[in-house]
């Protein structure tokens, strides 16, 4: 049986952050703001797509080329107590619409019972108050395609099918 304190403030998501689809994995950059802050410096006729203190990662981009990006909408944390038969409670409210509860990078799951089973079965030691701090996060559920273009207002990503630059 799982039980939720509802009496805790709701976990309000932070800022949704994009992360082009080919930096997507289980260690990834931290997202940025919108897809044109991705953009690094030009280098010849292609331009070079920024990273986390602009390591580059071999990804380049040319004029009219579209590339996907992922989001992330970061949710908090919420304290979970985890008990040896696999039954659990939440220590405040998990928000709906939550896609990922992690903890760290050896637990990474769709939904807190899923969670569960994964910490008991990695055979994770929980604190003497039984509790794991568990992060909760939103991810886009699908990539989404953005055209590269180049203007007389700068580079800048525009989502396919809104139309070129205005």
């Amino acid at each position: 049986m799982n039980t939720s304190d509802q009496s805790s403030s709701r976990n309000q998501p932070e800022q949704r952050l994009y992360i082009p689809a080919a930096y997507v994995d289980e260690v990834c950059p931290p997202g940025r703001v919108n897809p044109d802050a991705w953009i690094g410096t030009p280098a010849g006729d292609v331009w070079l797509l920024a990273t986390e203190e602009d390591i580059d990662f071999g990804l380049t981009i040319t004029p009219s080329e579209t590339i996907e990006f992922g989001w992330v909408e970061r949710l908090g944390a919420v304290e979970v107590e985890i008990r040896d038969d696999g039954t659990h409670a939440a220590r405040g409210l998990v928000p709906d619409g939550v896609t990922h509860f992690t903890f760290g990078m050896d637990v990474l799951a769709d939904t807190l019972d899923e969670f569960v089973r994964e910490w008991l079965s990695l055979g994770m030691d929980v604190d003497d108050d039984r509790l794991v701090l568990v992060e909760m996060a939103r991810w886009s559920p699908e990539h989404e395609p953005f055209r590269f273009e180049v203007a007389e207002g700068g580079p800048r990503f525009v989502p396919v099918g809104t139309g070129a630059s205005e």
